[in-house]
């Protein structure tokens, strides 16, 4: 269930990351603060690779029982 929670994450990550080429945002919004669109992309990368490196390490940990 876990891992699929991460699927879930990465996808949703990933979306926003395409949205905001999509958009014509100058800035981003990220816990209140207003940050560069690169920074908020940046930030938002490192989030989607994160929660796919996670769900790729439970999904092998599974797969190996």
């Amino acid at each position: 269930m876990r891992k699929n929670l991460y699927l879930v994450l990465t996808i949703l990550s990933a979306m926003n990351v395409v949205y905001t080429f999509l958009s014509d945002a100058e800035a981003g919004d990220f816990f209140g603060f207003q940050v560069d669109i690169w920074v908020y992309r940046l930030v938002w990368l490192l989030f989607t690779a994160l929660f796919f490196k996670t769900y790729f390490n439970l999904r092998k940990a599974t797969t190996e029982k």
